[in-house]
Order: structure tokens, then sequence, then C-alpha cells
């Protein structure tokens, strides 16, 4: 019989790491910050890529020197290609992006911290070694603005950005680069960040598909909700009709039937005015969900307007580079 105590028997052993992996991870992030939800994202993008045997850590944005220090040590030289993803909030000043850890310096305070994209991309630039940079943040397309020495070594410097100028994005990027590293470390038809891009790109619109299609099913669903609480104000307000008509010859009825149509009454106009609130409500998230369906469809329709032109700039880069 096998030993139940020896638990490593019974524990799965983590896959070990490859000699010569695909590439490796460095998630970029400021210590403090206003997003919800992204210290666990950070980590669901950590174990997507150590998932196809690529190492990959978190680092905490503390100060523009911090940085550019722990990427020139990310970043030594060697054959294998770095992919830096950073998410958080990113504005466009002056025809250059700038990476901040909250909306506004009023919403975070003491805590509020910023980082000019300009400063690490010198140190991408010069990189020895091939680097992908995947920008999840608004704004992110102002990274191709900046002025970079485009030939500083004859080591491909490549970007992804989130989204183009003056646009906003969600958080759909790190949802779709999770589901999409496996497949794209297992083909063996092409392993570029070209092929990343499209995967990118074509889970993206599926994800945006799917959630338009449900908040379309969510419209429908209220609608006849709206329809089945309008058929019953409708039966409660002919019945209270029929009461207010037998209320007027009361000298026709006896006390007690009298008594149960005014509390019949009462209840009925209660029930009303309940019904009533409801279908204002259902009405108000009606309206809210044809809103979010169409700020969908233009954001699918600025998204494909956006990576079309993004990957024509990117090309021109390519070019410029080689």
């Amino acid at each position: 019989m096998p030993d139940r105590g020896n638990r490593r028997d019974r524990i799965p052993k983590p896959p070990a790491p490859q000699s010569n992996p695909l590439a490796e991870g460095l998630v970029l992030s400021f210590e403090h910050t206003d997003l919800r939800g992204l210290d666990e994202e950070g980590d669901n993008i950590v174990k997507a890529f150590r998932s196809i045997g690529c190492p990959c850590h978190k680092y905490s944005i503390k100060s523009e020197r911090r940085v550019q220090d722990k990427l020139k040590r990310f970043l030594a030289e060697g054959a294998t290609p770095r992919i830096i993803y950073f998410h958080g909030h990113g504005r466009s000043l002056d025809n250059s992006l700038t990476f901040s850890s909250h909306k506004s310096r009023q919403v975070g305070g003491e805590n509020y911290q910023k980082l000019h994209w300009q400063g690490v991309a010198d140190v991408i630039m010069d990189a020895k070694c091939p680097v992908l940079v995947i920008l999840d943040c608004c704004n992110a397309g102002a990274a191709a603005a900046t002025p970079v020495n485009l030939h500083s070594n004859r080591y491909p410097k490549e970007l992804i950005a989130a989204t183009s100028w003056g646009l906003s994005t969600s958080d759909k990027l790190a949802i779709a680069l999770c589901n999409v590293l496996k497949p794209w470390a297992e083909s063996s038809r092409s392993r570029s960040a070209r092929s990343l891009h499209e995967r990118i790109n074509k889970e993206l619109s599926e994800l945006r598909t799917n959630e338009k299609r449900r908040v379309e099913s969510r419209i429908d669903q209220l609608k006849d909700d709206l329809a089945k609480t309008n058929q019953r104000i409708e039966k409660l307000e002919d019945k209270l009709k029929s009461a207010k008509r037998e209320l007027r010859h009361p000298e026709k009825l006896r006390d007690r039937r009298r008594r149960e149509l005014e509390s019949s009454r009462r209840d009925l106009e209660k029930e009303i005015d309940r019904l009533t609130e409801r279908t204002q409500s259902q009405r108000q998230k009606i309206t809210e969900k044809e809103e979010r369906l169409a700020n969908l469809r233009k954001s699918i329709d600025s998204y494909r307007q956006a990576h079309h032109s993004r990957w024509m700039s990117m090309r021109q880069e390519w070019v410029l580079q080689r």
C-alpha cells in the first residue's frame, strides 16, 4: 500500500525550468494605485508566463531611477528575448507617454507617483537583446511618438499597445494575453511578436463580442420583465377601477363588504406604486445597458481602426530598425 504520510508522492511537481526558455518576463506596476484587482491581474500574468516555461516576476515601481536600474539588470546581455508588461494609468502629455499610479495627484495624495516613458525607453532601446514591450494603459499608443534611438543596436525592439492616442482601455488585454500565451508558445509555425499580437487581437475581438452578446441578452431579459410588469399594472388598475365603482354606491353594500373593498383599494394602490418604482428602475437599467452596448460597439470600431494604424506604425519602425 502507498505511504499516505509521504506528501511528496501526492503533490504534483512544478514543471522544470527550460534551459533555453522562449522568453523572460517582467510585470511592472506601481506599489500604490487606485486600480482595483491590479495585483491579482499581475499574478495571473506571471502564472501564464511560467506555465509555458518562461521565468517571470513582478516589480513594484517606486522611482524612475530604481526602475531604470531594474531594467538594466533585467535586460542584461543575452540571447533570450525579454517581454516587459506594464499595467496602470497612462496619459499623453506633450506628445509623450507618462505612467502614473493614480488617476490624478488629488486622488493619490502622498502616494501619487509617475514615470516618464522616455526614461525607460532609452534603457530598452540600448538593450543588447530582443525586447517586446506590452503597455496595458490608456493612451498607450503615445509611446510610438516618443523620440528614441532606432539605430542603437541590431536587436529588435517591438511594442504592443492596448490602445492608441487619446483612447482609454479596460482590463481585457491581460485576460487575452493569459488566454493566448500557451497556444502561441506551442505553435510551431510562428512565435514572433507579430503572431502574438495577431492572437491577442483575435482574442480581444472574441471577448468584446461575447460581452456585447451578454449585454444584449440582459437587455432583452429586462425588456421582457418590463412587459410583464406593465401587464400586471394594467390588471391591478382594472381591479382598482372596479373597486372604486362599487364604492360610489355604499348604500347598496354592507359595511363589511365596504371595508373589504377599501382595504383592497389601499393594497392595490400600494402594489401599483411598488410596481411603478420597479418599472422605472428597469427602464433605467435598460437605458444603461443600451448605452454600454453602444460604447462597446464604438470601442470595437475604434479598436480595429487604432490597431490597424498602430500596426502600420510598428511595421515602419521595424523597417527602420532593419
